[in-house]
C-alpha cells in the first residue's frame, strides 16, 4: 500500500511564531517545523498502518507498536531525513497470532515537498519472514535476519 501526500498537508496550520526582538531565531524555528512535521508524519504513518490492517481485516488490537521501531523513529536525523539523505522515518508493530509472528512496517519517502507512505506486511514462516503482495499472497521476504 502507498500514498503520496503534499508535505503542505503535514503542516500545522495552528503553528504560532514566537521571535525574540535579540536573537535570531531563525534556526528554532526551522527545528520545531521539522519536528512538528515529524509528529505530523508519524501520525500519518500510524493512521496508514490502520487503515491497511483493516482492509486485511487483521484484529488491530493484536498489533502493538515495537519499542525499538518507536526509539529508531524519535532519534532519526531529522536534517538527514529531510534533506534526501540515507534516514528513513519509518515505524513497526508487532503480533503474534496462531504461533506465527507478523510485523508491519511503515515508512515515509521524503522526496522534495512530497512524502510518500508504504506500509508493508510481513510474517515468519520457519526461519524467513514472507512479505505480503496483495491477494492472499505471500513472498520470499527479506531474510531471517530483518527484523
Amino acid at each position: 500500500m502507498s500514498e503520496v501526500i503534499s508535505i503542505k498537508q503535514f503542516k500545522k496550520k495552528s503553528a504560532k511564531k514566537k521571535s525574540s526582538a535579540h536573537l535570531d531565531s531563525y534556526g528554532v524555528e526551522m527545528c520545531a517545523q521539522m519536528l512538528d512535521l515529524q509528529i505530523s508524519i508519524l501520525e500519518q504513518l500510524h493512521l496508514e498502518t490502520e487503515n491497511f490492517l483493516k482492509q486485511l481485516h487483521l484484529p488491530l488490537h493484536k498489533f502493538t507498536l515495537d519499542d525499538e521501531s518507536a526509539r529508531e523513529y524519535v532519534s532519526t536525523d531529522l536534517f538527514d531525513a529531510f534533506s534526501g539523505g540515507d534516514e528513513m522515518l519509518c515505524l513497526s508493530y508487532i503480533a503474534h497470532m496462531d504461533k506465527t509472528e507478523y510485523r508491519t512496517l511503515a515508512f515515509a519517502d521524503i522526496d522534495g515537498d512530497d512524502v510518500g507512505i508504504y506500509v508493508d506486511l510481513y510474517k515468519k514462516s520457519g526461519k524467513e519472514w514472507l512479505v505480503y503482495a496483495g491477494n492472499g499472497v505471500w513472498e520470499q521476504g527479506p531474510g531471517e535476519d530483518f527484523f
